[in-house]
C-alpha cells in the first residue's frame, strides 16, 4: 500500500516500494507481447512485530487503518496459503 500512497516516514522503505511498482508495470509492458501476466499485490497493513508499535501507541491508528482498508482491519502475517482461481479467470 505504501507504494501507491506512501507514508509513515520511512524514506528507504517507501523508495523499495515504489521501485517494486515500477518494475511490476515495466514487467508488464515487457512480457505482455509473450502473454505473460504480471501482478503485484498491496495488501495494506499487516500487523507484524514492525508494525506493532503503531499499535501500541493508541487506538488511532487502528481507527485509520480501519478507515483507509477495503476490510476495515490490518492484514495478518501468517503462512501463505495456496491460491485460488475465482470463476471465469
Amino acid at each position: 500500500m505504501g507504494a501507491l500512497v506512501g507514508g509513515f516516514g520511512d524514506g528507504a522503505q517507501q523508495a523499495a516500494k515504489h521501485g517494486l511498482t515500477g518494475l511490476v508495470k515495466a514487467a508488464t509492458a515487457d512480457c505482455a507481447r509473450q502473454g505473460i501476466r504480471v501482478n503485484a499485490v498491496a495488501p495494506g497493513v499487516v500487523r507484524t512485530p514492525g508494525s506493532e508499535p503503531y499499535f501500541r501507541a493508541g487506538p488511532e491508528f487502528a481507527a485509520l487503518v480501519a478507515r483507509s482498508t477495503p476490510l476495515g482491519r490490518p492484514g495478518r502475517a501468517g503462512p501463505p496459503r495456496s491460491p485460488r482461481r475465482r470463476p471465469g479467470c
